[in-house]
C-alpha cells in the first residue's frame, strides 16, 4: 500500500512502478503500474486516487503527485486524519488474517467492507464516514470471534451435560464407593458450566474479546464454562460446610436447592470467591 512513486535516481533505482497523473482508464483486471498489483475488485477511483483490492484481498491504494500537493489533502495530513484511518486500515487488515483468511467466502465480503475506508478518505474527505466503515469491518471480525467463544462454550457444555447423564447413570455405584456427600458436589459443580452457558447465551452482545484469533476464543468460551464449574464447587463446598446458605438443611430437598445455588453461581465468577472472602452461617 503506496501513496507514492519515489521521484529520485534513475529508473533501475525506482523500479519498475510508474508514476501516473490519472488513474481512471484502469478497472478491474488491469495491472496498476504504480504498484504492479493486478486490480481484482475496484472500490473507487478518481483522476487523483485509485483504492482497490488485490489478487490476493489486500487493501491497496495509489495517489497522484496533483492529489498529494493538494490543499484539502495536505489539511488531512496536517490533523493526522489519513495516518488515523490508513494505519487503522492496515491493523485490521492484519487481524483479519487470524479470523477469515481461511476462509474463502468471507475474504471478499470483508476486504470491501474494510477497503471503504480509504475510499470514504480519498473520495470524500470525510473522516468520520471512513471511520464508521472501519467500524463496520471491525464489528465484522468482532462478531467471527463472539462466535467461536459461543461455540466454544456450547462444546465445553455438551460434554459437562453427557458427564453429568453418565453420573446419574451410576449414581448408587458412586455414592456408596465415594459417598453421597462427594457426589453431590461433584454433581452440582457441574451445574455451574451449565448457568456459565446460560449467562452467555443471554449476554451474548456483552462480551469483549481482545483480538488473538477465532481458536483462542473458543478455548476462551471452554475456560469460561470451566470458571462456572469452579465457582460452582466453592460454593457447593461452603454450603456443605454451611458457611451460607445453611437453611437449605431444614428443607425437604436440600439437594435440588444446591443444584439450584451451583447454578446461580456459574452466571457469576465473582459469586464464589465473594463467599469465601465474606462466609456467611445461618443457623
Amino acid at each position: 500500500m503506496v501513496s507514492l512513486i519515489n521521484q529520485g535516481g534513475t529508473a533501475n533505482e525506482r523500479g519498475s512502478g510508474k508514476k501516473l497523473d490519472d488513474f481512471l482508464f484502469l478497472c478491474e483486471g488491469d495491472i496498476d503500474p504504480t504498484l504492479n498489483k493486478k486490480i481484482e475488485h475496484l472500490i473507487d477511483t478518481e483522476k487523483g486516487y485509485i483504492v482497490y483490492i488485490d489478487e490476493d484481498y489486500f487493501i491497496e491504494w495509489s495517489l497522484t503527485d496533483e492529489y498529494v500537493e493538494s490543499n484539502e489533502y495536505k489539511e488531512l495530513v496536517r490533523k493526522g486524519s489519513v495516518s488515523q484511518i490508513l494505519n487503522r486500515t492496515s491493523h485490521i487488515e492484519a487481524l483479519s488474517i487470524l479470523y477469515i483468511r481461511a476462509c474463502e467466502k468471507l475474504r471478499l465480503p470483508f476486504s470491501r467492507v474494510l477497503a471503504e475506508g480509504p475510499a470514504r478518505l480519498f473520495g470524500d474527505k470525510d473522516v468520520k464516514s471512513a471511520d464508521e466503515a472501519l467500524d463496520k469491518a471491525e464489528a465484522y471480525l468482532k462478531a467471527i470471534g463472539r462466535k467461536n467463544y459461543i461455540l466454544g462454550a456450547v462444546m465445553a457444555t455438551v460434554l459437562i451435560f453427557i458427564i453429568s447423564l453418565i453420573c446419574l447413570i451410576y449414581k448408587d455405584a458412586i455414592v456408596s464407593h465415594l459417598g453421597k456427600s462427594f457426589f453431590e458436589i461433584g454433581f452440582g459443580s457441574l451445574f455451574g458450566g451449565i448457568g456459565a452457558l446460560g449467562f452467555l447465551l443471554t449476554h451474548e452482545k456483552e462480551i469483549i474479546l481482545n483480538p488473538s484469533g477465532p481458536y483462542i476464543h473458543g478455548l476462551e468460551g471452554i475456560f469460561r464454562i470451566l470458571v462456572g464449574i469452579i465457582c460452582a464447587l466453592v460454593v457447593s463446598l461452603a454450603i456443605k460446610a454451611n458457611l451460607i446458605l445453611g437453611i437449605s438443611k431444614s428443607l425437604d430437598n436440600n439437594f435440588a436447592y444446591l443444584l439450584v445455588a451451583c447454578m446461580l453461581s456459574g452466571v457469576s465468577e465473582r459469586f464464589g470467591p465473594a463467599i469465601v472472602k465474606n462466609p456467611i452461617t445461618i443457623t
